[in-house]
């Protein structure tokens, strides 16, 4: 025990900042990080059931509320680590310690609102006052000191709001959770300058820490939809089929989202990066979002009908995952770093851009013209051909730079 604590400098070291980016060093997303995200799949199915349960256009508004300052400290969290993460004792306590206040917001999700709403709020004051620890202690030269006082003011900012908050009655009392979340999201945008003059954010490390988000929320639209059948006393063929169209929506999702953001990731520089990461929070609202569509486009088979919220939500969060991802297209670098063998030039990035505004079309057009008429399946299908505008034209364009990039190789040979 004595030399545990004499060597507390060893396992409590003050943790620098990482440069692995700089020296073009690839950096895998840790064990203990993938053990940290098992808390946000608990958030995750939560909303799920919460959304379940709550429908409507009120339901999905209060989802998202609610999901946006707890995304934060799992953004919060991942760029903290991006910069400082360490393997050492310290570093795995405060991570850990980081999961408890999280839990209290995971248990308090259904009556966040209501009841709970006080606990919510003093979750979200705990993890905001953890990191403002994080960063304060973290880093040794003045860069690091004064990018660690932004992040803690605004962090400072929001806590103090939650923390007020909890005195207020209603709706006062979310106007102040409103706030707060504007003092999140708009503080690192006072830091653009500092960032720049300080080691690249890593394209291997970040991009897969939001890429493996991204997995856990389609990882709630397939365990929502197979969870969703030993539920149904009997199963027919109608009820298989609309829960296999409802994985192959989930899975085209994952297509397109691995070829077109994954295998490019942002553009240098801190504000396309920021900006690659900020677009990552609706694209986790509709994918959460329609999970708990899925389920109850299943569930409703049973009945023979969907409600009216369901048939307008299914279309309305799919057009806006495929203009999301169009968008993270905007900001991601020209090379396929994948690949290796695709360019995407000016030209190239616009044709990519226009055939998932035809996808999105076709699925507006559609649901506008026959929507009333449109079976549960048949729903499905028109998103299923939506989706697979966009995924074969980038097949063919990956099937052409192959074939180019064999040609030339024979040639050189």
């Amino acid at each position: 025990m004595k030399a545990f604590i004499s060597g507390r400098h060893v396992w409590w070291k003050r943790p620098e900042m990482n440069t692995d980016a700089d020296s073009d060093i690839e950096r895998k997303a840790s064990w203990l990080e993938l053990f940290w995200d098992l808390v946000f799949v608990a958030v995750i199915s939560q909303f799920s059931r919460f959304l379940h349960v709550n429908n409507d256009m009120k339901g999905i508004a209060e989802f998202a509320f609610l999901f946006v300052p707890i995304w934060w400290i799992w953004n919060g969290v991942t760029f903290y680590n991006e910069r400082y993460e360490m393997n050492n004792v310290r570093h795995r306590l405060l991570m850990f310690i980081s999961m408890i206040p999280i839990a209290g917001m995971v248990c308090s999700i259904p009556q966040a609102l209501g009841s709970m709403a006080a606990a919510f709020a003093l979750c979200n004051m705990m993890s905001r006052l953890l990191l403002i620890y994080m960063w304060l202690t973290a880093g040794t030269a003045p860069i690091e000191k004064k990018l660690s006082v932004y992040f803690s003011i605004g962090s400072l900012i929001s806590a103090t709001l939650f923390a007020v908050s909890v005195f207020l009655p209603s709706p006062y009392m979310f106007y102040v959770w409103a706030l707060a979340i504007v003092a999140d999201l708009a503080t690192p945008l006072f830091t653009l300058k500092l960032q720049a003059k300080l080691p690249k954010i890593s394209t291997s490390h970040l991009p897969e820490r939001f890429g493996l988000l991204v997995i856990l929320t389609l990882g709630e639209t397939v365990i929502g939809t197979l969870n969703s059948l030993p539920q149904l006393s009997a199963p027919s063929l109608l009820t298989v089929t609309v829960a296999i169209e409802s994985l192959l929506v989930s899975f085209m999702i994952w297509w397109l989202y691995t070829d077109h953001v994954m295998y490019r990731v942002f553009k240098p520089g801190i504000l396309p990066a920021l900006s690659w990461c900020y677009l990552h929070l609706p694209i986790a609202i509709c994918i959460i979002a329609l999970s708990a569509v899925q389920n109850g486009m299943i569930a409703s088979v049973t009945i023979g009908h969907a409600s009216a919220d369901l048939l307008w939500q299914l279309p309305l969060f799919t057009i806006m995952i495929l203009l999301i991802i169009a968008l993270l297209g905007r900001v991601s670098e020209s090379n396929d770093r994948h690949h290796g063998i695709i360019d995407f030039h000016q030209k190239l990035e616009k044709e990519l851009l226009q055939y998932k505004l035809y996808g999105a079309g076709f699925i507006l057009i559609i649901i506008l013209s026959f929507g009333k008429m449109l079976s549960h399946a048949w729903l499905l299908f028109i998103i299923i051909i939506g989706f697979s505008i966009p995924i074969m034209q980038g097949l063919s364009v990956w099937v052409k730079a192959h074939l180019k990039n064999k040609t030339l190789i024979h040639d050189t040979n």
